[in-house]
């Protein structure tokens, strides 16, 4: 199945939506007002936390984003080395096992591999007039959509902090 996962173009707080193939939103993406970490829930349609992502405080060299669970515990750290050119991303912490995001150079799409074994595939829209991000997420693991979901946004963190550092 997929997701459709995309900032809003007007959010003061920096939210985001999620959107299945029929169109329904079955989570909730709330960002914070003013959040130098761009601090990021997942809740669900009920407004029940599942996730929270943010960055680091400060990423300097490598570029960094968390995710903790509803109970606040930290269930891992998405980490970007080196340049920007490079297309993956590396889990740790990770508390089920190995975890990897792997793209190829110049590529728009990616692999989730988790213990060995894709789980899910991101492909990310390209539109000349870009105004958000946009990404669209293919997996038939339901069970661990939320998880998925708040992946996306951490990668997508990623990737805006980095932009940022090379548009000052």
């Amino acid at each position: 199945m997929e997701y459709l996962i995309k900032n809003k173009l007007m959010s003061i707080t920096g939210g985001s939506f999620v959107k299945d193939e029929a169109g329904n939103e079955p989570y909730i993406i709330k960002g914070k007002f003013f959040s130098p970490t761009r601090k990021k829930q997942i809740l669900d349609k009920d407004g029940n936390l599942l996730y929270v992502v943010r960055n680091k405080y400060w990423n300097f060299f490598n570029k960094r984003a968390y995710i903790y669970d509803a109970s606040g515990e930290k269930i891992l750290t998405l980490l970007k080395k080196g340049f920007k050119i490079e297309n993956r991303f590396h889990a740790e912490d990770y508390i089920k096992g190995n975890l990897t995001i792997e793209g190829k150079l110049f590529r728009l799409g990616y692999d989730i591999i988790e213990n060995e074994q894709s789980i899910a595939k991101i492909r990310q829209e390209f539109k000349l007039m870009k105004l958000t991000d946009e990404f669209i997420l293919v997996t038939d693991n339901t069970d661990r959509l939320p998880f998925l979901i708040a992946l996306v946004i951490a990668m997508d963190n990623i990737k805006d902090n980095i932009e940022n550092d090379h548009d000052n």
